[in-house]
């Protein structure tokens, strides 16, 4: 099974670098920088009258900079109302086959509670050779709510380690982040 790669042999000497600086393993940088392509990815992706919340602990963390930890994973509310099961279907393979175009190898999905939880295994090659304790992909979780009176959120900015280490502005310009 072939993996992505979007980062070559002078990213990887960039993050060695930026590792250092942090005192951790090059191996979580690395991953991080896939997570926010992936994030970058589904950002891009558009649902009439549907729209995609990113949540959790990772928005914790790059979102809202709230708790210094790494993160392997992400989570999504998807918001769309009247959406019945049939409709969530057809999103989740139009967002499968969005990944695919977009050099993504997604090496599972599967979807509970009647298509409203969907779960993407996404792989990616690691370019560092370093011994770690990282899942060996990305994990991706969406679910589907209704729409729900939430106010209106915040937009954040959220960036790679990569992009940072290079002055690089945010990979994500503006993304609709809740936390509770």
């Amino acid at each position: 099974m072939a993996s992505f790669s979007f980062l070559n042999q002078s990213d990887l000497n960039i993050l060695t670098d930026k590792a250092t600086e942090l005192g951790c393993k090059v191996s979580y940088l690395e991953k991080d920088y896939y997570l926010i392509q992936l994030i970058k990815c589904l950002q891009k992706f558009s649902v009439k009258d549907g729209s995609f919340i990113f949540t959790g602990g990772t928005a914790l963390v790059k979102g809202y900079k709230l708790i210094d930890r790494f993160s392997e994973d992400c989570d999504f509310i998807f918001l769309k109302n009247r959406c019945n099961r049939r409709e969530r279907s057809i999103v989740k393979e139009k967002l499968l086959d969005h990944f695919k175009q977009n050099g993504f190898l997604v090496s599972n999905c599967t979807s509970k509670n009647e298509s409203k939880h969907w779960l993407f295994q996404i792989e990616y090659k690691q370019l560092s050779q370093e011994e770690h304790n990282l899942r060996p992909n990305l994990k991706l979780e969406i679910v589907h709510k209704e729409c729900i009176k939430i106010g209106n959120l915040p937009e954040e900015s959220i960036q790679s380690f990569l992009a940072e280490a290079k002055n690089n502005i945010p990979e994500v310009a503006n993304i609709t982040c809740l936390y509770c």
